[in-house]
């Protein structure tokens, strides 16, 4: 009996031993902090609020409005980059966690040369809070550290080769729409285009109260014809007002201020049904006047395409690097809608 009762308790002890066992690493992993490898959102309409923080203090701010992207609460962002950064949220994948001789190096690295990355949802509730610095050598694969946390790790976005940061490292003009002129044909009320290089092209197109258009001569010296202008020809012009888009936002280019010194070739008004208004000047580009076309007369001699790129100037203070080929169908002539 004796012998029975001892053999029983061994087997209850071995029993408690073997289920603790069994136990604990499952114990130990769920209490085991995971973190700050987690860089990914899976549901990327949880972002709301983007925060991109420079080491040299730039802070850029973008907002989540219907469709859109707001910088700054005054800009519109671009389509592709805030897609290629929403498609590094969504897709980011650890590559390969770095040995532990490096990881002082890149800290060090990180303090010195990363971009501080913020992501809120619609409450302001903080979803991901991370640093992105550089490289390896000789490696695809892009540094990431979770705030709070001194454990880098490589990661990566299946299909992309190269550094993950260059896709946060764009200035604020980088970054924003390329939209120069953006408007609804149906709200506009006038349209004013000056030209300075001919005056006598020049034309202003009126909308009535019963929404049918006349086209008149600008100048007072500028003679007016004496016939109608056809309607469908205005209609189709004022289209060419819904998007014009430019090849570079130029606030910064270096000798701005001797190409807004020079006289401007075009100037247009807009006039909009709610009473708001908005211009565009245009100059000629210092080193494109030897494409002026001496052996053309009016608008052909400084609009077209061997003069390829102009620079516009808008009321608010933007210069854009415009191209011909994109601007050409607003370039026309007074006698354009007569025929």
């Amino acid at each position: 009996m004796k012998k029975n009762l001892i053999l029983l308790l061994i087997v209850i002890v071995l029993g408690i031993v073997a289920y603790l066992t069994v136990r604990q690493p499952e114990n130990i992993t769920k209490n085991y902090d995971f973190s700050y490898r987690e860089f990914e959102v899976k549901d990327i309409d949880q972002i709301q609020k983007i925060n991109i923080i420079k080491r040299d203090g730039e802070s850029l701010r973008f907002e989540r409005k219907s469709d859109n992207w707001i910088i700054n609460g005054k800009y519109l962002a671009d389509e592709t980059p805030i897609a290629n950064i929403l498609a590094v949220f969504k897709r980011v994948r650890i590559k390969y966690v770095p040995p532990d001789a490096a990881i002082e190096n890149i800290m060090k690295s990180m303090i010195a040369n990363s971009i501080k990355v913020e992501l809120f949802d619609k409450n302001n509730k903080s979803l991901k809070k991370f640093y992105i610095g550089g490289s390896p050598e000789n490696s695809d694969g892009t540094y990431f550290v979770m705030e709070g946390s001194a454990k880098p790790l490589v990661m990566e976005v299946p299909g992309f080769k190269g550094n993950l940061r260059v896709r946060f490292n764009y200035t604020l003009d980088e970054w924003r729409d390329k939209s120069v002129i953006s408007e609804n044909p149906e709200s506009l009320k006038e349209i004013t285009v000056k030209y300075y290089v001919d005056k006598n092209s020049s034309f202003r197109i009126v909308k009535d109260k019963d929404g049918r258009y006349q086209v008149l001569p600008v100048f007072e010296d500028q003679s007016q014809l004496n016939a109608v202008a056809d309607q469908k020809i205005i209609k189709s012009y004022l289209l060419g007002y819904e998007s014009k888009k430019c090849e570079y936002i130029e606030n910064n280019m270096p000798d701005i201020n001797d190409i807004i010194s020079r006289k401007p070739i075009i100037d247009i008004l807009i006039k909009r049904d709610d009473g708001s208004t908005g211009t565009l000047t245009i100059y000629m580009l210092p080193k494109l006047d030897e494409e002026i076309q001496e052996d053309k007369q009016g608008l052909d001699k400084y609009l077209n395409q061997h003069v390829l790129r102009y620079i516009a100037k808008t009321d608010d203070g933007d210069m854009f690097l415009i191209q011909y080929e994109v601007f050409k169908d607003i370039f026309v002539d007074y006698r354009f809608f007569f025929r």
